[in-house]
């Protein structure tokens, strides 16, 4: 449960420790495990050949890996991104030029909670990978001779291990290598399995939460419960519009029920329908989050506005959704048979 809220909530983890001030905000080194997918998110390579040629940049600093037995090399934002580097084809990205896995040793969060991005080093243009705000990860282990983290950090690109330092100093260079292996992948297999059987388990209240939310008003749990009241959930949030049919299908075989085998193994088999539907979970928790309702009539949709305040931002319904969730929720409620996907669609239309 706690890796997933990790992954979900990252973003107000953020705000949450700068809420805390500066006084409580301690820096603290670390080696990062970093692990790239085979290909990009787009489905094209990293480069030319094959591998990578990934460095680690947190805020305006960026570092440059020398392998599991050295420290990484700190270099400003600007100089690392800088022509020079880029164009040091034999090593600008130091040891782990021209791969997918490698080790980044001493590396320092300035904050509890700290932004990390890796970026990998072309001479065109670099591809910047999704941000990530971390904390260091207490769950490590190696009592077994084998490293193990619980509380990955992992996006459609790549996952990460942050590991203490003081743990990492500990362990012999192979040990650490070895973990960027099957572990980091059986890692990344966990988070899935327990991502989307915990959200399973939870989605008849979080879509409660979304109708009370766009209704003003309690839903009954038996109705919120349905898969099909679940499904209109996510077409009325503008998440499942119909035009994505690979997702829509993943959508409803999820929502209905789904098999072990979906839910362990989608990460791997479906990674571009898992990743959306880990968006698409994300900004229904969003909308549930709203510290407020707003109905305009003259507006078609729903958005967040957080204009007044990020952290808790006003949900604005246009009266379209407000008016097909009303109608949804009533003929459920009274125990309607008819299809409430197909209502949804055509009140849409």
């Amino acid at each position: 449960m706690i890796r997933t809220l990790s992954s979900l909530l990252s973003s107000l983890a953020l705000l949450f420790g700068l809420c805390l001030g500066p006084a409580l905000a301690s820096a603290e080194t670390v080696t990062i495990l970093l692990k790239l997918q085979p290909k990009k998110a787009n489905g094209h390579n990293w480069d030319i050949g094959p591998g990578a040629d990934p460095v680690l940049c947190v805020e305006e600093t960026c570092y440059r890996s020398h392998g599991p037995g050295r420290p990484a090399t700190p270099m400003s934002r600007a100089r690392m991104l800088g022509p020079f580097v880029a164009m040091n084809v034999a090593g600008k990205a130091g040891a782990c030029t021209n791969k997918t896995a490698c080790v980044f040793r001493g590396v320092e969060l300035p904050d509890d909670v700290s932004p990390v991005r890796p970026i990998d080093i072309d001479v065109e243009a670099h591809d910047r990978m999704e941000e990530r705000f971390v904390t260091v990860d207490r769950t490590c282990d190696a009592g077994t001779g084998a490293l193990a983290c619980y509380r990955g950090t992992h996006t459609v690109e790549y996952s990460m291990w942050i590991v203490p330092e003081t743990l990492a100093a500990t362990l012999p260079a192979v040990t650490l290598q070895a973990a960027l292996g099957g572990d980091m992948d059986q890692s990344r297999l966990a988070y899935a399995e327990e991502f989307l059987g915990e959200e399973h388990d939870a989605m008849p209240s979080l879509v409660a939460d979304f109708f009370a939310k766009t209704l003003e008003d309690t839903v009954d749990p038996a109705c919120a419960g349905r898969s099909d009241t679940m499904m209109a959930a996510f077409e009325l949030a503008g998440i499942a519009d119909g035009s994505d049919p690979r997702f829509n299908a993943f959508l409803s075989d999820y929502l209905a029920d789904p098999t072990r085998a979906m839910i362990s193994r989608s990460i791997v088999d479906q990674p571009r329908e898992f990743w959306r539907l880990n968006e698409a979970i994300g900004r229904l928790h969003q909308i549930s989050g709203a510290r407020e309702v707003r109905l305009e009539r003259a507006r078609r949709g729903i958005f967040l506005d957080g204009a007044i305040d990020e952290r808790r931002p006003v949900l604005v319904v246009g009266y379209d959704v407000s008016d097909r969730a009303r109608k949804l929720i009533d003929r459920c409620e009274g125990r309607s048979e008819m299809d409430l996907s197909s209502l949804v669609k055509r009140n849409g239309s």
